[in-house]
């Protein structure tokens, strides 16, 4: 198993890109700031391998 920290559901106050990203991270599309409006959980299975 690979673990990681999982990415928030974040919307950019000014164009209203909808991106998957840290709290912190600028709008990939204009650079904006946003708001959190799908907060991930602590941790997520990336990859199980077998």
């Amino acid at each position: 198993m690979e673990w990681r920290n999982a990415s928030d559901r974040l919307r950019c106050f000014a164009c209203g890109c909808e991106c998957d990203g840290g709290r912190l991270d600028p709008c990939p599309s204009c650079g904006g700031n946003g708001i959190v409006i799908s907060a991930a959980d602590e941790l997520a299975i990336v990859d199980w391998m077998t």
